[in-house]
């Protein structure tokens, strides 16, 4: 998860890997060291804000929330000591306030678009109808679950690794099998938006972004044959060579948009730098 301030002219966004710590529990519940730092950091983010000059305060909690066995408790407990008003999101909540997130910065026609969102534990695509009705397609495939898979699926290495750097040409090809079987599963009324001419794919969220962008080194659009060349100089990598703090996926999330992409035959991606904390700031449901 990625907890996000936003005020007047500044963004801010802390790792809380609150997907993670979930896939190394034992009996599905978040361990009390994510929550404590979960907690600091939200009090950290909200005295901040209040510095910036916010006055009201929401938040929405995603997939890791919906799956821990402790995660409604752990909210209302984030509640109580914040004084912040959560929720924790649907799944079509969280697709819907990223679609309206990137319409609402983009100034898009939102029957033009396929908002694609990847986070740690799941991912979404998304469109409008004509008639204003909303198609979604949700997977379980995401940053920290196919870095988990390539780890223990694939490497045969147990829970305590965290990383699966450096990769071979073997282990690659074999994580994007998995990728384009998870293609298989985007149902066919988003096929065909997909494919149609005009129609913009938006990626939001940090996968695209911050890591997949950055990684490629592109302004705002990166294309396929873009993340297929990094992906190629990057296997074989140590995290130490990739050298930044999010290392351990990096490798992962090129995998997981270069299967994507080749899968569903997207050529390119705009990517912008918004979460479901911008939808929530421009959906009234939840103020």
């Amino acid at each position: 998860l990625e907890t996000a301030l936003e005020v007047t002219g500044g963004y801010e966004r802390i790792r809380v890997d609150f997907e993670a710590d979930l896939h190394d529990s034992r009996d599905g519940s978040f361990s009390q060291e994510i929550m404590d730092k979960g907690l600091a950091t939200l009090r950290k983010l909200k005295a901040r804000a209040i510095d910036a000059g916010a006055k009201n305060f929401a938040g929405v909690a995603t997939r890791a929330f919906r799956t821990a066995k402790n995660g409604e408790a752990y909210l209302r407990k984030l509640e109580d000591e914040t004084g912040i008003k959560l929720h924790i999101a649907s799944a079509a909540e969280e697709a819907r306030m990223g679609f309206l997130a990137a319409v609402d910065a983009g100034d898009f026609d939102p029957r033009n678009i396929v908002v694609w969102d990847i986070g740690g534990g799941g991912s979404s695509m998304t469109m409008q109808k004509d008639d204003g009705e909303f198609v979604y397609y949700f997977g379980e495939l995401a940053s920290v679950v196919l870095r988990d898979t390539i780890i223990r699926s694939i490497q045969n290495k147990p829970k305590s690794v965290k990383t699966p750097n450096p990769m071979s040409a073997s282990e690659v090809r074999a994580a994007m099998d998995i990728v384009r079987g998870e293609a298989l599963g985007v149902p066919l009324v988003l096929r065909r938006k997909l494919a149609e001419p005009d129609t913009k794919i938006i990626g939001i969220g940090p996968v695209h972004f911050h890591s997949v962008r950055g990684q490629v080194k592109a302004e705002e659009v990166y294309t396929q044959e873009a993340v297929a060349k990094k992906l190629k100089e990057r296997t074989g990598m140590t995290d130490e060579e990739i050298g930044d703090p999010w290392a351990d996926t990096e490798v992962v999330n090129l995998i997981l948009v270069n299967g994507m992409l080749e899968a569903l035959q997207i050529p390119a991606v705009e990517a912008m730098n918004i979460n479901v904390a911008d939808g929530l700031l421009v959906d009234p449901n939840y103020w």
